[in-house]
């Protein structure tokens, strides 16, 4: 039992290193919304906005999400 708690720590401390917040963003900071799953009524993708305005970071939700 024991050699599988610290498997199980082992795996966990894996895990929580890689599921950090890569981009660095926090709370109150200012990000650009980007039109990567936005869809406009413009007719074609290519004459549409790139990204939108910047939008501040209200509160963390999870790991991946703001």
């Amino acid at each position: 039992m024991k050699a599988i708690k610290a498997v199980q720590e082992t795996m966990k401390k894996q895990f929580d290193r890689k599921q950090k917040n890569s981009q660095g963003l926090k709370v109150e900071n200012n990000v650009w919304l980007e039109s990567k799953n936005i869809h406009s009524n413009r007719p074609l993708k290519k004459l549409d906005q790139k990204r939108y305005r910047l939008f501040r970071i209200s509160k963390d939700i999870g790991l991946g999400a703001f």
